[in-house]
């Protein structure tokens, strides 16, 4: 069997099962990829508690794990990434280049594709499409709007690093479109980035539907009649642009003002956002309605969506991320604001409701169609579980990848 040698550089900043989902995203990635015995190599991180999956040998810049990714972290680990990966170049005869992290296409640039000139097949992504939906001076995290509601500016504690960050967002746009365009393979996860990125002239684009590794996500659920609480469940940043505040709103509507008493809310995450949303909820007196779970490791979340009967998301930019999956695998109803990432799925017969991003009240008649009729709630779990199998198993949807790396 032809051995294909590959260097993934980087893989993320982190290679972590207890990290947030796309830590463990890059994991499950790694995984199944090294389980190929036609493939070998290394891969590049800042943290990894691992030394090698399969015949992937992992090279980490640190051994102690950060508690958040700083700009002088994020800069440092950009210029150790190359040195190393050019180091590893010479000493090893590398089929192919593989570009994984981090994943947002205005960020996604590599001094190795632009330096490598195709001189030995670079693949990159699957990455984000940039939100702000165009290619572009609004490219990616370029635009004020789009960057200043962004979880990964917002992370930064002080206003001398923000600043920074946005300066630097200029270098990374401008590296990003020379790494595109050395690109010998790019993946997306949706139609839409293909569709943003072949009009700005790049045509080696594949839509790779790279979903979740469902292992703990698919049972039989058991759903609930009109007897108890139906537990609604939001997972995710708690940042501006993941718009929590309007399902609170919602909360508000449905708990106060049409008086339906029999549902909560539970949201999973941490982020900037937190006090903000603890005293709109103070505010509207739904302390015994409404739980905030803090940050909760990639080896618990399944519990969240077991005991959960219908599944949120108010964020408005969102590019396939692993919540949907995990709710759909999980058998739950969804209601998702409006996004390119909603409606594509919405296109392809999801079991819920797109609603208009930034409405309360969409979202509040949405949900109390699903907690009034069983039902209705049991079908759309079924078609989401369905739906998932067919189309958004990392298992099944790997293997295009993989044939990729290796021919």
């Amino acid at each position: 069997m032809k051995n294909e040698k590959i260097l993934v550089a980087p893989i993320h900043y982190m290679i972590d099962k207890e990290g947030g989902s796309e830590y463990t995203r890059a994991l499950e990635f790694l995984e199944l990829v090294s389980k190929d015995k036609g493939i070998s190599g290394h891969v590049l991180a800042y943290y990894s508690p691992f030394e090698k999956i399969g015949n992937l040998k992992i090279i980490s810049y640190s051994k102690k794990k950060p508690l958040y990714i700083s700009i002088l972290i994020r800069l440092r680990f950009i210029l150790w990434v190359f040195l190393t990966a050019r180091k590893l170049m010479k000493e090893n005869k590398y089929n192919c280049i593989w570009h994984f992290g981090p994943f947002a296409i205005g960020e996604t640039f590599s001094m190795l594709a632009i330096m490598n000139r195709k001189a030995i097949k670079f693949v990159l992504g699957p990455i984000n499409i940039p939100f702000s939906g165009s290619v572009g001076k609004d490219f990616g995290l370029l635009g004020k709007k789009v960057l200043e509601t962004d979880s990964q500016f917002l992370q930064y504690k002080n206003r001398l690093e923000r600043e920074l960050y946005k300066r630097l967002s200029k270098i990374f746009y401008f590296l990003s479109m020379l790494t595109l365009k050395e690109c010998t393979e790019i993946f997306v996860k949706e139609d839409a980035g293909k569709k943003i990125l072949n009009k700005a002239g790049f045509k080696n684009i594949t839509v790779v539907n790279l979903g979740i590794n469902e292992k703990n996500f698919l049972f039989d659920r058991k759903y609930a009649n009109g007897n108890r609480r139906i537990n609604l469940l939001s997972v995710g940043y708690l940042v501006p642009r993941k718009r929590m505040g309007d399902l609170i709103d919602a909360m508000n509507i449905l708990v106060n003002k049409r008086k339906i008493k029999n549902i909560s809310l539970t949201l999973v995450g941490e982020g900037t956002e937190k006090n903000n949303l603890l005293s709109k909820t103070k505010l509207y007196k739904l302390e015994s309605y409404i739980k905030f779970a803090g940050f909760v490791s990639r080896q618990k979340i399944h519990f969240y969506y077991k005991s959960a009967d219908i599944f949120l998301s108010g964020s408005i930019m969102d590019s396939m991320p692993g919540i949907y999956f995990e709710a759909m695998a999980s058998s739950l109803p969804v209601v998702l604001a409006e996004n390119n990432s909603s409606k594509a799925l919405q296109r392809n017969n999801l079991g819920g409701f797109v609603v208009k991003g930034e409405s309360p009240i969409a979202f509040a008649n949405a949900i109390e169609k699903l907690v009034l009729n069983r039902k209705l709630r049991e079908r759309f779990g079924h078609i989401n579980y369905e739906l998932f199998k067919k189309h958004y198993s990392l298992r099944s949807n790997i293997r295009l990848l993989i044939n990729v790396l290796k021919n």
